[in-house]
């Protein structure tokens, strides 16, 4: 049986190659400002100067020397006018000004703004309204003070957004590799399965589990899903598990991967040519764990029917899986939080093992995770209540009060 390690080694290491197949296949080679916005940048992207690139007026009015300002000059000859777009002009006597445009550069000698609405202006002068208080360098955006040249102004795997594309156009890249949101097929799988709008019957349930998926993918930026459900026959299997490998570049599907009469995801994921890279890994909740890789390089991933199982799993596996399609270091990089008490099971010896939390902020910085009871795997009532999930690795039977563990939160900001 594979170890926790080993499974996450095994998906991120094919979602990587995922993810440079999808690059080739959805853009190959670059997107231009015409693409559609579903798609991520595929590499950092750096200022190639300062932003702005010049001292920037950034009202109209005129431009004058602070030194003249602080003699007591309240009047200023005016010696020019200064537009966006043209060379700057120089200010090269004491008391007088330059009328300057917002978005032209502040003419040199000049380190100050005074905009029309503090002036009065007559004869080829302005003057300071009475009682004007000004500061040094005001209505000036500095040379460099939102970027500077060699900043990283994009990083590799963002969305891509109308702020993102302005960012772009101001360092003037038209054209960048890209790989595109994924698309996501969130399977459930079950007879006993109807849909939340639907009355069940005695001997049915609502399925959960596809919302649950639905939302955590939604809750990190992967939104071009698809729901549905399907019952356990194996030709529905095989004809759903076909429609979404012909479309879709990830598969999550919950249910029948265990070892019962009617688990039959395996077998028929087998016959469509998806290649088993494990199944069943050592923890709790979530032992039967499927995954496997189309002949595509789609990703597949079985997870158990339970819904607290399903859900850790998406989180545990599927999650990073897709980070890492992205690129996301950020969201890929661990996060730890220390036990508020102890905890002690003799399964830890042998499995690892997700606890619910609440999770706590303290004076020290630290995040601290309180762990709350969890009867079964399926029960979602009191997986609601939890913050995210902790994950006791094998081996030790407790873990004391202080201790720090990775901990997955359901939200993307806890």
């Amino acid at each position: 049986m594979w170890t926790v390690q080993q499974a996450q080694a095994c998906v991120e290491s094919h979602a990587q190659r995922a993810a440079l197949g999808a690059a080739e296949y959805a853009e190959k080679e670059r997107s231009g400002f015409s693409s559609s916005s579903d798609i991520q940048i595929g590499f950092d992207v750096f200022a190639d100067r300062d932003m702005p690139p010049f001292d920037r007026v950034a009202m109209d009015g005129v431009a004058i020397r602070f030194a003249d300002h602080l003699a007591g000059c309240t009047s200023f000859a005016i010696a020019a006018t200064q537009a966006a777009g043209q060379r700057p002009l120089e200010l090269s006597h004491s008391g007088t000004c330059i009328e300057v445009m917002t978005g032209a550069c502040l003419p040199f000698g000049a380190d100050t703004v005074v905009r029309y609405e503090d002036l009065q202006i007559s004869d080829g002068r302005a003057m300071l309204q009475a009682g004007l208080t000004l500061n040094m360098r005001q209505n000036v955006h500095a040379q460099g003070s939102d970027m500077r040249a060699g900043d990283r102004v994009v990083a590799k795997g963002t969305i891509l957004t109308p702020p993102t594309w302005a960012v772009l156009a101001t360092v003037g890249c038209g054209s960048f590799p890209v790989t595109r949101q994924p698309k996501i097929a969130i399977l459930g799988t079950g007879d006993e399965l109807v849909d939340i709008a639907t009355q069940p019957l005695p001997h049915q349930i609502r399925a959960s589990n596809g919302y649950a998926i639905n939302a955590a993918c939604h809750e990190f930026g992967f939104d071009r899903t698809h729901q549905a459900l399907v019952g356990d026959q194996k030709d529905s299997l095989h004809k759903t598990f076909t429609q979404a490998l012909e479309s879709q570049d990830v598969l999550i599907i919950t249910g029948a991967v265990s070892a019962g009469r009617f688990d039959c995801v395996p077998e028929v994921l087998r016959d469509l040519g998806v290649a088993e890279k494990f199944h069943k890994v050592a923890q709790r909740p979530g032992k039967p764990l499927w995954f496997g890789v189309s002949e595509r390089g789609q990703l597949v991933f079985g997870l158990p029917g339970n819904p607290v199982s399903a859900l850790v799993s998406c989180y545990r596996y599927v999650l990073p899986a897709l980070f890492a399609m992205r690129g996301d270091v950020q969201c890929l990089a661990p996060r730890f939080a220390k036990l508020t008490e102890s905890v002690d099971d003799e399964v830890f010896k042998s499995l690892a093992v997700f606890l619910p939390v609440k999770l706590h902020g303290a004076t020290d910085g630290c995040t601290y995770a309180t762990p709350l009871p969890l009867q079964s795997s399926g029960n979602l009532a009191a997986l609601a209540s939890s913050d995210g999930f902790v994950e006791c690795p094998a081996g030790p039977p407790r873990y004391t009060s202080g201790t720090p563990l990775r901990y997955f939160s359901w939200r993307k900001n806890p």
